[in-house]
Parts: C-alpha cells; sequence; structure tokens
C-alpha cells in the first residue's frame, strides 16, 4: 500500500547505536554487501540522546559542510569536555556550569586549522534542543549552553527548545517506553511527545508528512557488516559493534526518488546488547520514516558512547 505522497521529502533515518560509519557514496551493506541508495546529499541531518547528543553536536559541528541540521536530545556543546573524562562526566553532564566562550574560540581554531570544516556553513542549518526538567543525568544548563553556543553561529529563528515536559533523561515518545520521569532503561519513555518526529518536522522546515500508520514492513530493517568499515577491519576494537541496521522503505529500494538522510545517534546503556531493537524501532524516528515517501532509517550500532 502506498502512503506516501510522491512529492513529500524523503527521510532516511540513521539510528545510530555508534557502529557504523556513514561512507561517502551513502552505500549501505545488507549482511556483507553494499548497495546504494538515491540520496539527496544536500539534505543530511543528524540527532542524538545524552551521549549520542554530545555525539551529534560534534559530527554536525566537524562536518557541517554536509549536514543540514541536527536534533540534541539532552546533549551539550561542541568540545564541551575539552578533552577531559571528568569535566565530561560532571560539568557536561548533572553538575552544568559550562562556560561557552573557549568552547567557541577552540571551534574557531580548529576550523582556521582545517581540522573541521568552515564553521561559516553552520549560517543555514537548523537544530533542535530538548531537555526535561526532572534530568539529573544531563542538567537543563548544559542543553541551555548548547543552544547558546549554537546561537553565537546561527539564526535564533533557525533554533528551536522545548524545556517544559516533565521527563527524566530519555528519549520520549508518544506511546513506548517507561514512565516520562523514570529513569533507566531503555532510556526511552512514554511522554505523549514526539521528540523524534519533532526533531524531523523542524530540520526538514514541516515538509515532512506526519505518520499514516505506526509500524513498517520488518523486511525493509537490513542488517550490515559494520567491521568493513572500520580502519582494522575489526568494529570492535574502536567500541562498535559489528552489525548496524538500517532501515529502506520500500520506495527508497528502486532509486527512482531521492530519499533524505538522517542518522540517529543513541546513548550510552542503548545498544543492541542493552536494549535489542528499542532504539531503531521504538524512538519515533522510524514510524515518522515509514510516512515519508522516501524514508531510509539506518541503525548503527556501537557499543561505547562518549560525551566529547
Amino acid at each position: 500500500m502506498k502512503i506516501f505522497n510522491p512529492r513529500t521529502p524523503v527521510v532516511l533515518v540513521l539510528f545510530f547505536f555508534f557502529s557504523c560509519v556513514l561512507v561517502s557514496e551513502f552505500s549501505f551493506c545488507s549482511g556483507a554487501s553494499l548497495k546504494k541508495y538515491n540520496i539527496d546529499t544536500s539534505k543530511i541531518s543528524v540527532s542524538g540522546l545524552s551521549s549520542g547528543a554530545f555525539f551529534a553536536v560534534q559530527y554536525h559541528v566537524a562536518f557541517s559542510s554536509k549536514l543540514m541540521g541536527c536534533g540534541v536530545v539532552a546533549g551539550g556543546p561542541y568540545y564541551c569536555a575539552e578533552g577531559n573524562l571528568l569535566r565530561a562526566e560532571e560539568t557536561c553532564a548533572y553538575i552544568g556550569g559550562v562556560q561557552i566562550d573557549p568552547l567557541i574560540k577552540q571551534a574557531q581554531v580548529y576550523a582556521a586549522n582545517g581540522d573541521i570544516d568552515a564553521l561559516s556553513n553552520l549560517g543555514q542549518s537548523r537544530v533542535y534542543l530538548y531537555s526535561g526538567t526532572r534530568d539529573l543525568v544531563v542538567a537543563t544548563s548544559v542543553v541551555k549552553a548548547a543552544q547558546s553556543w549554537y546561537e553565537y553561529f546561527i539564526p535564533t529563528s533557525h533554533v528551536s527548545t522545548e524545556y517544559s515536559i516533565v521527563s527524566e533523561h530519555c528519549q520520549p515518545t508518544t506511546d513506548y517506553g517507561n514512565k516520562c520521569t523514570y529513569l533507566g532503561e531503555p532510556y526511552i519513555n512514554d511522554c505523549d511527545y514526539d521528540a523524534a518526529g519533532i526533531t524531523l518536522q523542524w530540520i526538514y522546515s514541516n515538509t515532512l508528512k506526519n505518520p499514516t500508520t505506526p509500524s513498517g514492513n520488518a523486511s525493509n530493517i537490513l542488517t550490515f557488516s559494520q567491521d568493513l568499515y572500520t580502519p582494522s577491519g575489526t568494529a570492535s576494537t574502536i567500541s562498535m559493534n559489528t552489525q548496524g541496521y538500517l532501515y529502506v522503505p520500500t520506495a527508497c529500494h528502486s532509486n527512482t526518488t531521492k530519499c533524505l538522510l538522517h542518522i540517529s545517534f543513541h546513548g550510552c546503556e542503548q545498544t543492541t546488547a542493552d536494549i535489542g531493537s528499542d532504539w531503531y524501532t521504538k524512538t519515533g524516528s522510524f514510524s515518522l520514516s515509514l510516512s515519508l515517501s522516501l524514508s531510509l532509517s539506518l541503525s548503527l550500532s556501537l557499543s561505547l558512547s562518549l560525551s566529547l
């Protein structure tokens, strides 16, 4: 059954379990084989939860010439930890008190040296930030520091925030997970709030069609080897899982229509070993991708996430 308007933008959602690499040709493999998809390379975005949100920000800033936006759920500003593990676990987490001036200056140094993309690329980006009022893991002040960091480079009209939901440290959904104020695995909570959908709609300027079905075709979820994309050939040596997951809507298989691409990074204790398939099937991005005429969901699985 066709559930997409062919003129509706197509979104590929990569659920980064921190264990896959997006290759330059935007090819993905099923098992050990690769297949290329027709992706609009000007419409790629990222998002993440917690350590995955920190990772998404790092990725967005470093590769800003390739990305159009970022969703940050319980994450902080670029270079927040300044290379210090204790700072990552305290100042950039539950304690707060992040000062953005040195982080902005360091980003400018990196850009001037060519270590990251030119910061001017961020000017057209769209960014969404979320923090629950009961979050005991990453303080709201840390997320607001990320907002301030971004607004130094991005017009405030391109930044959307949500700080009023009474939720713990979690990926908020409309109808799946623990009680909204619960802290614990799978860190996906039923808050009557579609953070994934709202993030994508904001990044893509509300051009996406809302879901018409809560579930998709399970046969469109592909498993691929992440070992193939790591320098050593063994993903575990860089804290990645050996397998990744990609949801490819039926409309994207033929390559006749361009698909958008969204990359989603999970947080700590959200690998497939921890919570099974919940990150790439229960967080909302999956169901939204089903209603986007051309929408890919790639789940990458990394066994260790760091707040950078």
